[in-house]
């Protein structure tokens, strides 16, 4: 029996009462009776109990206001949550009526198709939920967890008040030491987070990603699919996107159970500092996971690169002794996820704190100027603490 059948009559949301409203003024029933009964078939254990739209809708009212809360099992309750919502949103029959998620001539905020600014206000919803007294009833789930290294963590006085408050909790002192303090060659990580890939930007400020998909659980390039993204489409009006022809653009990512706060890289002045309003977008693949020795279908964030030129963002400029470097953290769930502490004007020390995330932002690009001859140390894939050196600078004259 569905998990969500027995569930008596409620009053919807306001938000799902939006959405009600959407779908029967554009005729979508159908188009999400379809993306809900091929996520059925998946046998998904996360949303194995919502069969059809009065299920989803239910589904969507517990959404908002659930609270997070962990389980030391597989430490992927709240991660499952999150990715669940915007895995129906993905099936073909439902993401035709949301703004693409590639190249396109850019959209401002207030352009969106009305399905995705939908996507926005709700994820934000559940990020204004998180941001109650209400949301940090279970937080205690994540200090018995050990993949969420407590310990390393200094909380205050009064207990975390709100559950993003935890989720931008603060290190103990000496916990995240600065590589290079007084070498400006050095390029620390940002971010604890794990690298994805770097990419020259060509002299026309465009790069250039292969598309990815998995077969038989390996990721594998479809040459056929190439897309050019513009890094003044990236910074979006920045007065120094130029400065960027030739550089390097690096994309990183931070894990649901990393320090979500973001430092500076480099030594050096603020120029810029604002946030740039765009869609709330999160990939989702199913993947193999034994369940109680059973092999059992799973959802997974991707972690590709390419859709961080359309998600709500930050941009913080700085100019450092090695030449520009734009930061940008991306708000990848929640749109309202980014929120930055450097004003422009502001000189920081390489370490400083750039800013934090609350629950919904994870991805961080970085961007380097040509002459500043960046070489890149880490490695893809590998997991890295904020302050560890991750690349080395060598400036040369243009």
């Amino acid at each position: 029996m569905s998990t969500y059948s027995s569930q008596p009559p409620k009053e919807h949301s306001k938000i799902v009462k939006k959405l009600i409203k959407l779908i029967k003024e554009n005729n979508w029933e159908r188009d999400f009776e379809e993306a809900i009964g091929a996520a059925h078939k998946l046998d998904l254990p996360i949303i194995g109990g919502i069969t059809n739209l009065a299920e989803y809708y239910d589904y969507l009212d517990d959404f908002v206001h659930w609270t997070p809360r962990e389980t030391q099992e597989d430490s992927r309750l709240v991660y499952d949550h999150l990715v669940a919502f915007y895995f129906f949103m993905q099936f073909p029959s439902v993401s035709k009526h949301q703004t693409p998620i590639t190249p396109h001539k850019p959209k401002k905020h207030d352009e969106l198709t009305p399905l995705s600014k939908w996507i926005v206000e709700c994820a934000d919803l559940w990020g204004a939920y998180l941001d109650t007294p209400e949301s940090a009833k279970e937080v205690q789930t994540f200090k018995d967890d050990p993949w969420f290294n407590w310990d390393e963590y200094m909380a205050p006085p009064s207990g975390y008040l709100t559950f993003n408050e935890f989720f931008a909790r603060h290190t103990k002192p000496g916990m995240r030491p600065i590589a290079g303090l007084n070498d400006d060659s050095v390029i620390v990580s940002q971010a604890d987070c794990t690298l994805v890939g770097w990419w020259r930007i060509g002299q026309n400020s465009n790069i250039h990603l292969q598309q990815e998909k998995k077969v038989d659980d390996k990721p594998v390039v479809i040459r056929s699919k190439i897309f050019t993204y513009s890094i003044e489409e990236l910074l979006e009006d920045s007065q120094y996107a130029d400065r960027f022809r030739g550089g390097i653009f690096m994309h990183s990512f931070l894990n649901s159970t990393d320090y979500h706060r973001w430092n500076s890289p480099v030594r050096g002045k603020v120029l810029e500092s604002r946030i740039i309003q765009g869609q709330a977008y999160l990939g989702i693949e199913v993947d193999k996971i034994i369940i109680d020795g059973e092999v059992r279908n799973h959802l997974s964030a991707q972690d590709g690169t390419g859709y961080q030129f359309f998600q709500t963002r930050g941009l913080i400029v700085i100019d450092s002794p090695i030449g520009l470097v734009a930061c940008l953290p991306m708000g990848m769930a929640q749109v309202s996820s980014v929120t930055i502490t450097a004003e422009a004007g502001v000189t920081l020390r390489k370490g400083e704190e750039l800013g934090y995330f609350k629950f919904g932002g994870s991805d961080f690009v970085m961007c380097f100027e040509r002459s500043a001859n960046v070489q890149i140390t880490t490695q893809p894939n590998v997991h890295v603490q904020q302050g560890t050196c991750i690349g080395k600078a060598y400036p040369y004259s243009m």
